[in-house]
């Protein structure tokens, strides 16, 4: 419900033009006024300067955070640099030993090499003097048998038998020979 607004006048007259105020009252009004637009003025200027400083403390803060992140990011970049150069470094070393481990198998190997030859030629020195004197004594019976033979053509049953066994006794000992020489052929 709305009250109906009514005019008041100077001393509680009512005039048609709405009772002016005297200039006491405006004066006060005025002055009201002007005190308020001071105090909205006033505290515009106080906003903005507390804005000043909230921008100012927050742009500090982030240029502290930066800095903060900034070395972080430094001592991790140190870290890496530091790491790849003992990983490079470690490396280098294992090279070197793997090369020294590399030239130690490959002398040790070659004087196995040798060693083994050598053994082998002794190891086969008796058996090629022993096929050796076996082709003599083949020969020496083969003349021999030449030479019975001729002197009998009949009694060739033991003659037979003894070439038999000394053609076995020849090849086995061409198979030693063989396997011999494949064994020295390998291990050179």
């Amino acid at each position: 419900m709305m009250f109906p607004r009514r005019i008041i006048g100077v001393n509680g007259h009512t005039d048609l033009n709405g009772g002016d105020p005297t200039k006491n009252v405006l004066d006060l009004v005025n002055a009201a006024i002007a005190r308020v637009d001071d105090l909205r003025e006033a505290e515009t200027r106080h906003q903005t300067e507390i804005a000043r400083l909230l921008v100012g403390r927050v742009e500090a803060m982030m240029a502290a955070e930066s800095n903060r992140i900034d070395a972080i990011r430094a001592v991790d970049v140190d870290a890496v640099q530091k790491a790849s150069t003992a990983a490079n470094a470690q490396a280098t070393a294992l090279a070197a030993q793997v090369v020294q481990s590399a030239e130690a198998l490959r002398a040790q190997a070659a004087a196995t090499a040798v060693l083994n030859e050598s053994r082998l030629a002794v190891a086969l020195d008796p058996i090629t003097k022993a096929v050796a004197e076996l082709r003599q004594m083949q020969y020496k019976q083969q003349g021999e048998k030449a030479q019975v033979q001729q002197s009998r053509e009949k009694g060739g049953t033991t003659s037979s038998w003894m070439g038999i066994v000394v053609a076995a006794i020849i090849g086995a000992c061409t198979l030693v020979l063989g396997v011999a020489a494949v064994i020295i052929s390998i291990m050179r």
